[in-house]
């Protein structure tokens, strides 16, 4: 099982699988937008604010619930669609929809090294102190 078709039995198998409980206000919920076109291909990749070029899909999971004896199953659930299709995607992504995975998770969200050092030295030249640094931080390059 393989392209598209592989993906979106992974993902309807997933959704299938954990469907929250009568009554409850707990929701999982999965997107796949269609790409392509002017918003993967017709444009400079290299000044976008975030890396899609020849991406024919965006895959978007969010997950709500209700209660904290409900973390270990829902993370469970996330964790496993994530695995299942993580042959099928690139490391690079729309850093708002990730999950913060650390430094090296971070890095790869923003599609090349290059791009990654670029922002590196925004920040120092902007933020040197790292006092915006919560929100999957991108810390400032260090001085040579």
């Amino acid at each position: 099982m393989s392209g598209v078709r592989g993906v979106i039995d992974i993902v309807t198998r997933h959704a299938a699988a954990h469907l929250p409980s009568a009554g409850s206000a707990a929701s999982t919920m999965q997107n796949l937008w269609s790409m392509g076109g002017a918003i993967t291909e017709d444009f400079d990749e290299d000044p976008a604010a975030f890396s899609r070029e020849g991406a024919n899909w965006f895959w978007e999971t969010v997950t709500l619930w209700d209660t904290a004896d409900q973390d270990a199953g829902f993370h469970a659930w996330v964790d496993g669609v994530h695995a299942e299709l993580k042959p099928h995607v690139r490391s690079n992504c729309y850093v708002n929809l990730s999950t913060d995975n650390g430094a090296d998770g971070r890095r790869g969200v923003w599609g090349s090294t290059e791009r990654y050092a670029r922002l590196e030295r925004a920040k120092a030249d902007w933020d040197a102190q790292n006092l915006l640094r919560f929100n999957k931080n991108i810390e400032p390059a260090k001085a040579v």
